[in-house]
């Protein structure tokens, strides 16, 4: 088995931020994603407050730059899946489809979509309804909606935009991005924005999605090839035993255990507060590291 002086669960801004301090330090450390390196970043239609970047970056790019600086200093990111975190004999037993022990661990895991509450939604379906832009980054003339009222919401809009047909759709009628978002979406000729929208159910036709909808009172269907979900998030902590969970507190307190980036920042959501929190975490693991011996 083996054994690690730091483990990062999740390769986002806030676990590479870590990472590249951790090397710096010298500090013996594996990192753990499930996916690819970026986390929620890869979504981003353009990211305006990461210094550096004063005409703003694509999420795509700044989450290149990322991956790179992380491959400068050698770091290597195992891409598995970790199922199960205890801690035993004051050690983190990190279970993937093999097992890995720490002497610390810094949890970067991030969010997990929000499931939809829609009852009506058919099971085939499933494959074109989704949480996050990157899964359908490719696509072309496509059209496809987005059910939210958020930063996320108009921001994903955007960035389908760039070569499909979106809808945005409110269940309300209250707004909750930001001014330029919602100015750079009334640009768009091919946004569209309702509002008081809401979904009843799904089904598939002829290999498209058929949404059945509800606006101030009227029922109506629309064809589409894809559904975003932009409906909220919550933290990603399925892996965390529940033995574990009863001694988070007191494993913080010792400065072995540190909770980054979105996994703690709830409506925080920022790369830039992220890295920070990353960097943070990896210079108290050094100063814990070294005063344990």
């Amino acid at each position: 088995m083996k054994f690690f002086d730091t483990a990062i669960i999740g390769a986002g801004p806030a676990g590479i931020a870590a990472a590249i301090q951790l090397q710096r330090f010298g500090i013996s450390t594996v990192i753990f994603e499930k996916d690819k390196i970026g986390g929620l970043l890869r979504n981003a239609n353009l990211v305006e407050n990461y210094l550096g970047f004063p005409s703003g970056i694509t999420g795509k790019q700044l989450t290149r730059l990322m991956e790179k600086h992380l491959n400068s200093v050698n770091s290597i990111v195992h891409n598995e899946t970790v199922e199960d975190v205890e801690y035993i004999n004051s050690k983190f037993v990190i279970k993937t489809s093999r097992s890995y022990l720490s002497k610390t661990l810094i949890i970067a895991t991030g969010t997990d979509a929000k499931p939809s509450s829609v009852s009506g939604f058919d099971p085939s379906t499933e494959p074109m309804i989704i949480t996050e832009v990157h899964q359908i980054e490719d696509c072309e003339n496509r059209r496809i909606a987005v059910i939210g009222a958020g930063d996320a919401a108009f921001d994903y809009a955007l960035n389908l935009a760039r070569k499909n047909w979106v809808t945005i759709n409110n269940r309300s009628s209250r707004r909750l991005c930001l001014p330029l978002l919602w100015t750079r979406v009334g640009d768009k000729v091919n946004i569209e924005y309702r509002e008081n929208c809401t979904i009843q159910s799904t089904k598939l036709k002829n290999d498209q999605l058929q949404l059945n909808w509800n606006r101030d009172g009227v029922e109506f269907n629309e064809i589409v090839d894809y559904l975003v979900l932009a409906i909220g998030r919550k933290p990603n902590l399925s892996f965390i035993s529940k033995d574990l969970s009863l001694k988070i507190s007191d494993l913080e307190e010792k400065g072995l255990l540190h909770f980054i980036g979105d996994v703690r920042n709830g409506i925080f959501r920022q790369a830039s507060i992220a890295a920070g929190q990353g960097i943070h975490a990896a210079m108290a693991l050094h100063l814990t590291l070294n005063r344990k011996g």
